[in-house]
């Protein structure tokens, strides 16, 4: 191409037409790292319209140049919002209002709920519901997170973070007098929890010391808010809690010195360096033993309610964000968002809920179930479910088969039974059994895929 233009001023030109593009490409970028890290909703709003739009975010950078989202007062004009939520005004009222603690891990693996790895879970899933056949909402943490505090499909993250629609749940909690402590391990701004799920409280959320790895971060949160709970309890007012522990993320933390619970353990983990024929139990030891560290922080916690005599008031529930694999599949699947099978999936969901039965639940059951089962029998509301979420009530009776949508960075997937119908951006779809392999039948259920889709427009505009 460079021989096609032998005179020098049609080489400059191109030289120069070169330089406006990079400009233009290099400007943009870092106009959309700014707004979006400003949280400016005319501008990010419009990466929805621009096809293969690949902008990038710097969020932390720019924290340290200054630039903070400012909370953003009052929703868009809603004659160009995307969102109906909720479909009618929630009417809530709480005579009881039960203290309420929330215990997410990192990547929780379902068969972790044991009394070798999780001693102080198993010990509260001895006298609590146990939903044995439970599924976050994606494969990775902004999706897993928005499915539990939403009772939404991680399909409406794009949306929600457009208007920046806070959760439901915490306005309910607010107009009830909770105190709110929200804690997170790593940042909740990143992915941008602080501008959909805590939206409306973000003033609220604190998160561990950067300085430490993540197993003193995680020690360091559970102390405040061992601190922040008996603070309430002296002003005699109800509480949310919520703690995200983050040792259980690769590479796995634990303090120096804390004991294996098995060898040999690996001394550091990159996924990217093993093939299928890579045996994962040295990662599996050091994946266990940071599941054991976290357990302990929890059973920290549980005692101090036991010591102030508030576990027959306080609903508790541990889950993971999503789930792990090392592959189990056999097919070179390592860490999570790389599939849509039980293994990066399906989580542990332990339900400590003060004068209800315990026992285990074979039902199939969602991070979508959470927030409306909280908000019919904890906090009294009122309206029926579909007002402000798709999940259902884990408390009633189970309502037979079911299929779920579930999110990941660049794809989504529909399960339904033993099937997973995987969709790409472009709608096109592959049928795949519960190892991963392709069905003989490539065509989607009809009655699955219907459900899929009323789920993701139930709330939406257009």
């Amino acid at each position: 191409c460079w021989k096609l233009l032998p005179a020098a001023p049609r080489r400059r030109r191109v030289l120069q037409a070169w330089a406006v593009v990079a400009l233009l490409m290099g400007g943009g970028q870092v106009a959309t790292a700014y707004y979006d890290a400003l949280g400016e909703r005319a501008v990010i709003s419009q990466w929805n319209y621009l096809p293969w739009a690949q902008p990038i975010t710097a969020k932390s950078a720019m924290r340290r140049f200054g630039v903070v989202s400012q909370h953003q007062v009052g929703l868009p004009d809603p004659r160009h919002a995307q969102l109906n939520y909720p479909l009618q005004p929630l009417r809530c009222q709480s005579h009881q209002r039960p203290n309420v603690l929330m215990v997410v891990l990192e990547s929780l693996r379902h068969d972790v709920l044991t009394p070798q790895f999780m001693p102080n879970a198993s010990a509260l899933a001895r006298s609590s519901r146990v939903y044995e056949h439970h599924f976050s909402t994606g494969n990775a943490t902004r999706y897993g997170l928005f499915g539990l505090l939403y009772g939404l499909p991680g399909g409406y993250w794009p949306s929600m973070l457009d208007e920046q629609r806070g959760s439901q749940l915490f306005k309910v909690l607010g107009q009830q007098g909770y105190d709110l402590h929200l804690y997170g391990s790593a940042p909740l701004y990143s992915p941008e929890f602080d501008r959909t799920a805590f939206a409306d409280v973000r003033d609220q959320l604190h998160q561990g010391p950067s300085e430490l790895t993540s197993d003193g971060r995680d020690a360091a949160i559970v102390a405040g808010l061992q601190k922040d709970i008996r603070a309430s309890q002296a002003a005699q007012r109800p509480w949310f809690g919520f703690v995200f522990l983050d040792s259980t993320h690769a590479p796995y933390h634990m303090p120096a010195g804390y004991p294996p619970l098995a060898t040999p353990m690996a001394d550091a983990i990159d996924f990217l360096k093993f093939g299928p024929g890579h045996d994962p139990t040295p990662e599996l030891n050091r994946y266990h033993t940071a599941v054991h560290y976290a357990d302990s922080l929890i059973g920290s916690l549980l005692d101090d309610l036991r010591a102030q005599g508030l576990e027959q008031n306080t609903i508790v529930l541990v889950t993971g964000d999503h789930a792990e694999e090392f592959n189990d599949l056999k097919l070179n699947y390592w860490g999570h968002n790389g599939n849509f099978s039980n293994y990066q999936l399906q989580v542990p969901f332990v339900l400590h809920w003060p004068g209800q039965e315990g026992g285990r639940d074979a039902r199939v059951s969602s991070h979508e179930d959470w927030v409306p089962t909280l908000m019919r029998h904890g906090l009294g509301c009122e309206n029926a479910l579909t007002d402000y979420s798709t999940g259902h009530d884990l408390l009633a009776a189970p309502t037979g088969k079911r299929a779920l949508v579930v999110e990941s960075w660049s794809q989504r997937a529909v399960r339904n039974g033993e099937a997973i119908y995987v969709f790409d951006k472009f709608g096109n779809a592959t049928a795949l059994d519960a190892r991963y392999r392709p069905l003989p039948q490539q065509t989607p259920d009809a009655a699955s895929i219907r459900a899929a889709w009323e789920a993701l427009t139930r709330f939406r505009n257009r």
